[in-house]
């Protein structure tokens, strides 16, 4: 029994050696470890512990086995520490400093842990309405953030805004009791909103913003003919996509929502004024006297007939646009702007449209910020993982049916490409995302999987044909808007079949690739992409081929080629961009700066939440500059080293969680000494 035990023992030391320095070796060889490196690491810390105890004899060799398994512990332990710093060491630390480069996610910049500037400092951003965003490095499996505060550390400047014109965007209604506009693409929290709203019977009703928030500026009415009233708002993070106001009776409307950046979001309006015009071809405003330097001009001009506009001298037109009645119900309205830099009179500004009719001109002059929020928040970025895929085959049938994917979860995001000679109909549960025939058909949907999932998904054919079809399923992808782009190509007759391109805005994105020919084929996967299904129908074929690849980078991604054999044949495409989880760390912060300041360290601190992180997963930090600011960011720079400290960052490593048992070794050699 003794002899047995023993053997139990000697063989476990072996074994415990044995993986020591396997576990050393791995983690030494992907942190780029030369050859002869390893073999030293070999000879060292495994095979001389094991013919060290190996030549022991009797009793001794079980004292000689515990301690040849905590030597190779030890030399095991040191040599990675030393060899492979990114995973011993670098990645522990909890400061991450801004970095020019942008290795990480590009087009975001980098932030590096244990990094020190030493050069000049650079920017990021100037002016109004800008992002900076900063992605980490990606996390191994089950590192951890510790909750607690962080704290951006931004080296900021904020100088006296400049009012300046964005964007705008413009429609009319005819014959309604609302006259609603989209806001602007590109707006962010803190632009200033100008809403005007241009109609025909002029007095005769009342006009109401449907959202609260919009202040008047001015409504002027010439007599019960035409009308135009215009409001302000400054834009925040959260308000809706379309505005509206209603009418108290049906008229026809012109309506306008444009943007301004750098404009004082709590008393904008600096002066205004407006006044009706007689039966002309030219339309002036009145003249107003500005307060003071820097005044953005903004006038709006309307008339009663269906013309074009020649904007005042010296002013840029934004907007010339009419509706289309005849008769009482028609107008034309103009918008323009000029910076005026000094404080006095703006003059009269005449405006001159090709028909002559009654009309209306109104002027409001926009005053500048003097101060402006920076807002700073941290997210955690989950890399989207591929889960399984399965595939299915009808021949000359009516439905195709296709098994779930192993392992699918609840919130898993399923891509379904479905190709064929006739097409499928979309079943309940799926949302279609492209459709296109060029020979054979190619359908993509997409679907969450919910809480209980049924063992098999159908598509029922529009009529008896033929159909191939994959589904893919991936976890860590955005659940409620999964699909950020996505689009499909034709290609002609060969065997190399080509994706369209796509623009991404977010980093860590799936990129899921779908090909389709009708021919008896097989593919190979694009390069760089990881080949999921390759199926195809008998009798009448069609050939399938679903690939993907996670992309770190964003931007214009594709376009990818798979190669079918041996036909050549015309194809249809697929290319879709999957969505990470983005998830805010704890809740984001903010500054205000007060014109002039800085270039000076601004600290903003908030809460962080626990964090564990999967295999890619990453960080990232958005500073956001509001719609009022003239601000810019430097950083990278030895004198301005702009940076996030976030609480603890624990690093289990599998190596380093063997040297608990170092401690062992004296306690085991002194137990050797007194046998």
């Amino acid at each position: 029994m003794r002899t047995l035990v023993l053997f139990v023992v000697l063989v476990a030391c072996q074994a415990a050696i044995l993986s020591i320095g396997a576990l050393a070796l791995r983690t030494s060889s992907t942190n780029g470890v030369g050859f002869f490196d390893l073999v030293l690491l070999l000879v060292t810390g495994v095979q001389l512990p094991l013919l060290y105890f190996m030549l022991q004899r009797g009793a001794r060799r079980l004292v000689a086995a515990v301690l040849a398994v905590c030597f190779a512990l030890v030399v095991n332990v040191s040599f990675v520490a030393t060899s492979a710093p990114a995973a011993a060491v670098t990645d522990n630390s909890s400061v991450f400093t801004f970095a020019r480069t942008s290795a990480f996610a590009s087009p975001n910049l980098d932030m590096v842990q244990n990094y020190t500037p030493t050069a000049a400092s650079t920017t990021c951003a100037t002016g109004a309405g800008w992002k900076c965003t900063f992605s980490s490095d990606q996390f191994s499996n089950g590192q951890q953030l510790s909750a607690g505060t962080g704290q951006a550390d931004l080296y900021l400047q904020e100088s006296t805004s400049t009012p300046a014109f964005k964007s705008e965007t413009h429609q009319g209604w005819v014959n309604g009791t609302s006259c609603s506009q989209s806001v602007p693409t590109g707006s962010v929290a803190g632009d200033f909103m100008i809403y005007t709203v241009a109609f025909t019977d002029g007095g005769s009703f009342t006009v109401t913003p449907t959202t609260a928030g919009w202040t008047q500026i001015r409504r002027t009415d010439n007599g019960t003919t035409i009308g135009v009233v215009s409001y302000w708002k400054a834009y925040q993070a959260g308000d809706p996509a379309t505005f509206n106001v209603t009418f108290s009776a049906q008229t026809r409307c012109l309506g306008i929502i444009s943007t301004y950046s750098g404009v004082d979001p709590t008393t904008p309006i600096d002066v205004e004024n407006g006044q009706t015009t007689a039966n002309s071809t030219t339309h002036a405003t009145p003249s107003v006297t500005t307060t003071g330097a820097n005044r953005l001009l903004v006038t709006t001009h309307v008339v009663h007939a269906v013309a074009t506009w020649t904007p005042p001298a010296g002013m840029t037109e934004r907007v010339d646009f009419s509706n289309n009645g005849s008769g009482q119900a028609v107008e034309s309205v103009e918008l323009s702007d000029v910076l005026q830099p000094v404080a006095g009179a703006t003059g009269a500004k005449t405006a001159t449209a090709t028909v002559a009719d009654i009309g209306i001109a109104q002027i409001a002059t926009l005053r500048p910020a003097s101060s402006c929020g920076v807002t700073a928040t941290l997210k955690h970025v989950f890399a989207p993982v591929y889960r399984a895929a399965a595939s299915g085959v009808v021949n000359n049938g009516t439905t195709l049916t296709i098994n779930k994917p192993s392992g699918v979860s609840q919130n898993d995001v399923l891509v379904a490409s479905i190709a064929g000679s006739v097409a499928p109909i979309t079943p309940s549960g799926w949302t279609l995302l492209d459709a296109r025939t060029n020979g054979a058909v190619l359908y993509t949907y997409r679907r969450v999987a919910g809480a209980s999932e049924a063992a098999t998904y159908s598509w029922t054919l529009s009529s008896t044909g033929y159909a191939v079809g994959g589904i893919t399923a991936y976890y860590n992808v955005d659940t409620t808007a999964p699909v950020e782009a996505h689009n499909s190509a034709a290609t002609s007759s060969g065997t190399s079949h080509a994706t369209p391109s796509l623009t991404t805005t977010q980093s860590d994105e799936i990129l899921v690739a779908s090909f389709a020919t009708p021919a008896n084929d097989t593919w190979t996967p694009p390069a760089g992409m990881t080949e999921r299904v390759d199926a195809v129908t008998s009798t009448t074929f069609v050939a399938l081929e679903v690939s993907d690849t996670a992309s770190s980078a964003y931007g214009t991604v594709g376009p990818f080629t798979a190669t079918s054999s041996p036909t050549a044949a015309t194809g249809v495409t697929t290319l879709l961009a999957l969505r990470p989880i983005a998830t805010t760390v704890g809740s984001g912060a903010s500054t205000t700066l007060t014109a002039p300041f800085g270039p000076a360290l601004v600290s903003i601190s908030f809460s962080g939440s626990a964090e564990t992180f999967g295999a890619g997963d990453r960080l990232q930090l958005d500073v956001v500059a509001g719609g009022d600011c003239n601000a810019s960011l430097s950083y990278d720079g030895a004198s301005e080293p702009s940076k996030l400290t976030v609480a603890t960052v624990v690093v289990p490593e599998g190596v380093s969680g063997l040297a608990l048992l170092a401690p062992a070794l004296p306690l085991v050699w002194r137990w050797r000494k007194r046998r």
